[in-house]
């Protein structure tokens, strides 16, 4: 038997039997193969295979480690596993670089770094197997300084207030990562909307300016620490005047006021303005260092303003804007009360119109009453225009409040107390059908008139004539002697004092009669004694009715009476008897009458005679005849008058 292939020895040899022995080294796995030929027939032969594996050390930890100063690899040592170890001799150990070992077994170790370590290093622990010198395993220590924060405040950028604040990573050297990253003062410290993460990140978007001064603390994975004091400058927003217009005033009305407005900036802000070309101040208004518009305006119009806001930073930053006020006129209530430029009196019955009126304010002014008062009866005010109109029922004097308001920003209301007087309507009282006058017979009648004001004067209408011998006094007195009968038509005039001034006009009718004269003719007709006798006087309608009857000369039958108001003569029974009468042509005549029952006949004896020659004559019998009771009658008549 021999090997055929491979390292190693056989020895002891027989017909039966070999030994077979390993080389000393083995570098790398191998194979190796033996074979027994037979001697009697070297055609048959065994083969037989030997693997040869090398000697390997792992070891544990496996991979490079990391270590500080004066750490080290306790509580777990590092350990060596050793395969294909013969005997199981294990290894041995060595260091390479700063650092110690200790604890040195077959199979462990412990390694210490230096106690100080200034920059960074490695060291290396080596495990060489006992059994073949060749095989090692090394392990790398890293060794590391303490982590140190590498960011200063130069390298911060700067924010600005509202605006995200860059992307920033606080960075650190040395240590053993990861880090985690902590601030160390009190948060008013850090600026006011950032935040730092562990991860060591700044983010957010800051909400105050300033510069702001605080202490991080860098902790590696060893629990090693590092801090710096850092600081970061937040710079203000830009300065924006956010007010976007400014109020109304009033003339001469205090209280006005406004706050300008601005974002942005460093506190405090201050507050400037100039008027623009062509423009002024609003007189009576001032502004405020501290952006408070205030004052009592004194003068109307719009006023265009630039107003500047100043912040405090350095260098400081500036806004401006363009601004207007307007300052509006003062509403008043121009209508003046009491009178004589106040409401105007009314008349009772008769269309009333007054206007109220009013100066500035702002837009539509709507008028009211109020105070719970109210107009007089049958007057209404119009809301729009201030007119008071209407038909007054009811004289008096009457108080009440009005309200304007107009439609301005900040509203305005006013009020006044007015008072009108509703005078009772003039009117005049005398009938249109006045008294009926006379030719001749002097005629007078006081016209009357009721309402009105003060005196009343009187006065012919316009276009219109009295009656021929009247005339007309201011006072009303119509009077005067009438020369000339008809019927007038005029119209006269009554006009108060008052004011307003009133008139009333009514048109008139007056009768003047002719001069008055009896037209019943004589002789009247005879009666009969015992007979009832009725007559009834007449006259050419002259005169002024009533007609009085009354006998100036000579008497009535006995029986017979003259009725005053009618001119009647009336007959009972009576005896006859002679009248006598005289004319005014100084003809007496007695007349003779009786009545006889029985023939119903009537005996007329006319006596006429002249003075110095008398003269008879006797009427004829015509008693029941109507001819002959006429001509009695003229005859009569024309014998008395």
């Amino acid at each position: 038997m021999s090997p055929s292939a491979g390292a190693g020895t056989l020895s002891g040899s027989t017909t039966t039997s070999v030994t077979y022995t390993a080389p000393a080294t083995i570098p790398s796995a191998t194979t190796v193969t033996i074979t027994a030929t037979s001697v009697t027939n070297t055609a048959k032969s065994v083969t037989f295979t030997i693997n040869l594996l090398p000697v390997s050390i792992a070891l544990a930890p496996a991979g490079p480690q990391t270590l500080e100063q004066s750490q080290n690899t306790t509580p777990s040592p590092i350990t060596a596993t050793v395969s294909n170890d013969p005997g199981n001799k294990g290894v041995t150990w060595s260091l390479t670089g700063a650092g110690a070992i200790s604890g040195q077994t077959a199979t462990t170790v412990v390694y210490t770094a230096p106690a100080s370590i200034t920059a960074a290093s490695t060291a290396t622990v080596t495990a060489t197997s006992a059994a073949d010198t060749t095989k090692t395993t090394p392990l790398t220590i890293n060794l590391v300084p303490p982590p140190s924060v590498t960011t200063t405040s130069a390298s911060l950028p700067a924010g600005t207030v509202g605006t995200a604040y860059p992307a920033t990573n606080l960075a650190a050297t040395g240590g053993v990562s990861p880090y985690t990253w902590t601030l160390t003062t009190p948060a008013s410290t850090f600026p006011t909307g950032l935040t730092l993460s562990s991860a060591g990140a700044i983010s957010g978007t800051p909400s105050a300016n300033g510069t702001f001064n605080f202490t991080v603390q860098v902790k590696d994975a060893s629990n090693f620490t590092a801090s710096a004091a850092l600081s970061i400058k937040i710079n203000p927003a830009p300065v924006v005047i956010t007010t976007t217009s400014l109020p109304n005033g009033v003339v001469n009305t205090a209280g006005y006021s406004a706050t300008l407005a601005s974002t942005g900036g460093a506190a405090p802000i201050t507050w400037s303005w100039t008027a623009q070309a062509g423009s002024t101040l609003p007189p009576g208004l001032v502004l405020a260092p501290t952006g408070g518009i205030s004052g009592t305006p004194t003068s109307a119009g719009t006023f265009n303003v630039t107003v500047t806001a100043t912040d405090s930073s350095t260098p400081a930053l500036t806004a401006s804007k363009n601004l207007s006020i307007t300052i509006i006129p003062q509403l008043a209530i121009t209508t003046s009360s009491p009178l004589p430029n106040g409401m105007p009196n009314g008349i009772t019955n008769t269309a009333y119109s007054a206007n109220l009126a009013s100066t500035g304010g702002f837009g539509a002014v709507v008028w009211s009453l109020t105070g719970g008062t109210t107009l007089p009866a049958n007057l209404s005010l119009n809301a729009s225009t201030g007119a008071i109109t209407g038909t007054p029922t009811t004289a008096g004097t009457f108080n009440f409040t009005v309200q304007a308001a107009d439609s301005g920003t900040p509203q305005q209301k006013v009020t006044k107390s007015f008072t009108i007087t509703i005078i009772q309507q003039l009117v005049i009282t005398t009938p249109a059908a006045l008294p009926t006058g006379s030719v001749t017979t002097p005629y007078s009648v006081t016209l009357a008139s009721s309402g009105g004001t003060g005196a009343v004067t009187w006065a012919l209408a316009s276009g219109s004539a009295l009656p021929g011998g009247l005339t007309l006094t201011s006072a009303g007195v119509l009077a005067g002697t009438p020369t000339t009968a008809n019927t007038y038509n005029f119209s006269i005039t009554a006009a108060d004092s008052g004011v307003p001034a009133q008139t009333a006009t009514v048109a008139f009718t007056l009768t003047i009669t002719p001069k008055l004269a009896i037209t019943t003719t004589s002789p009247m007709p005879s009666g009969i004694v015992g007979t009832a006798y009725s007559q009834t006087l007449l006259t050419n309608n002259g005169g002024i009715a009533p007609i009085t009857w009354s006998i100036t000369l000579g008497s009535l039958p006995p029986g017979l009476t003259l009725a005053p108001g009618t001119g009647q003569s009336l007959q009972f029974h009576c005896p006859s008897r002679r009248l006598r009468y005289a004319s005014a042509d100084r003809y007496e005549g007695i007349e003779h009458f009786h009545l006889d029952r029985s023939s119903l006949r009537r005996h007329h004896l006319f006596t006429q005679r002249r003075h110095g020659a008398g003269l008879q004559r006797d009427l004829a019998e015509c008693w029941g005849q109507p001819a002959c009771n006429v001509e009695y009658f003229h005859r009569l008549a024309a014998v008395l008058g």
